[in-house]
């Protein structure tokens, strides 16, 4: 991906190693995100800021739409759609855009002074 900073892969490679990640723990992992009696999602009554990539291999935003359906309690659930990101978004140059977001979204969403937990 050419928005992926080379630095950062290579320091990756050099402290994780060529982390591969087990079938049985990938398949896991859809196991347990898909099922909202353990991620507690449905719990969550606050506002809520989904960010994707359009480049994301495990979670496009071409396939955000049904986010606000884990989160049925929610507030509010914004979807944040990232261009030329794949799935660690601090790993790319553009990274910038997901944090102009995360704060526009704060501004936008949690008016000062606003606490949503007592």
């Amino acid at each position: 991906m050419p928005t992926t900073d080379p630095d950062f892969l290579d320091f990756e490679q050099d402290h994780l190693g060529p982390a591969v990640q087990a079938r049985a723990q990938f398949i896991d992992l859809f196991t347990a995100g898909l099922n909202p009696s353990l991620t507690r999602s449905t719990g969550v009554s606050v506002p809520v800021l989904v960010q994707n990539g359009d480049f994301d291999a495990l979670q496009p935003s071409a396939f955000m739409a049904d986010e606000p359906t884990f989160y049925p309690n929610a507030e509010s659930v914004t979807l944040g759609y990232l261009t030329d990101i794949g799935h660690n978004i601090n790993g790319h140059r553009n990274h910038l855009q997901s944090w102009s977001g995360i704060d526009q979204w704060i501004r936008e969403t949690l008016p000062a002074g606003h606490h949503p937990h007592p």
